[in-house]
């Protein structure tokens, strides 16, 4: 059966979405879900990795592979990482508003009060007459450490697994 053909015979029978599944070499069973739009496409080049899997020899060497396009970046991942089990729930948690403040206290969250509101005592920003500037060369946290531009995240650990950098 072509792949056209299994679009055809997907759309008289009323389906939609078709999951494939397929087991790693981990031996963990794995599924995505296509869309029949997009089933014919999917079954020529592969879902995902699965490209990426076959581009890999028994050697574990990267070897051309017909429908892969240039390749950006490339990392080492242990297969046990990357297991998920059943489908992202909730999709419309983001569309929920706060309500009142009171709802937000229930749940554990403080109210956030500018530091220019507060006492010196309280923040470096606070004090002075009426509304007064910061008083420093830039705005920092409340204990005095360099805040709203400055870096301080370090390199990630998983660097380290970058075969090859994106272009």
């Amino acid at each position: 059966m072509t792949p056209d053909e299994a679009v055809a015979a997907c759309r008289e029978a009323g389906v939609r979405l078709v999951r494939f599944l397929y087991c790693d070499n981990g031996g963990i069973v794995r599924a995505k879900a296509a869309h029949v739009e997009r089933l014919a496409d999917r079954m020529r080049t592969g879902i995902g990795l699965t490209v990426a899997m076959q581009a890999m020899s028994s050697l574990d060497q990267l070897q051309p592979v017909d429908g892969m396009g240039p390749v950006g970046e490339v990392r080492l991942v242990p297969l046990q990482c990357r297991a998920t089990v059943g489908q992202v729930a909730n999709l419309d948690w983001d569309s929920v508003t706060g309500g009142k403040a009171g709802r937000q206290r229930w749940r554990g969250r403080k109210p956030s009060v500018r530091g220019i509101a507060m006492d010196p005592s309280s923040h470096p920003h606070g004090g002075g007459e009426g509304r007064s500037p910061i008083g420093m060369p830039g705005p920092v946290t409340p204990w005095g450490k360099p805040t709203l531009g400055y870096k301080t995240r370090k390199p990630k650990p998983s660097d380290k697994f970058i075969v090859k950098r994106r272009k």
